[in-house]
């Protein structure tokens, strides 16, 4: 596994140069993970439950989740949901805990919010190692 290298720039422009270094000697895309509040670490929603730590737990609110979700979402969505993984990758679209982590491939552009603005917080960058 290659080593991991953290950077903490202290403003936007050494945010930028940053970004701006890793796309100019990536031979592959590079991928981005993005959270405005930099107390979480790299874990899905779901992991971060205040109580719960056991993975039957987990497992357990996951299905409830679901289970809700599939009866409150049909007036929605424009045909019934697929499987398991289709339900969790809608849920994770409309916000609700799963165990799945958001990763976009990073463009020429920075990553910005909803408004439109760049915002700090926990951001990775990860290698296409494919």
């Amino acid at each position: 596994m290659a080593p991991v290298v953290e950077e903490r720039p202290t403003s936007f422009q050494e945010y930028v140069a940053l970004i701006e270094k890793y796309q100019a000697t990536a031979d592959r895309s590079l991928w981005y993970r993005g959270c405005g509040n930099v107390g979480h670490a790299l874990l899905p929603s779901l992991y971060r439950h205040r109580t719960i730590k056991k993975p039957d737990e987990f497992a357990q609110l996951e299905q409830q989740l679901m289970l809700r979700f599939r009866q409150r979402s049909l007036p929605f969505v424009a045909r019934p949901l697929g499987d398991d993984w289709e339900t969790l990758f809608i849920m994770q679209h409309y916000g609700v805990p799963t165990r799945l982590l958001d990763w976009r491939i990073l463009r020429r552009t920075l990553p910005v919010s909803d408004s439109g603005a760049c915002w700090f917080g926990a951001h990775w960058i990860a290698f296409d190692f494919s």
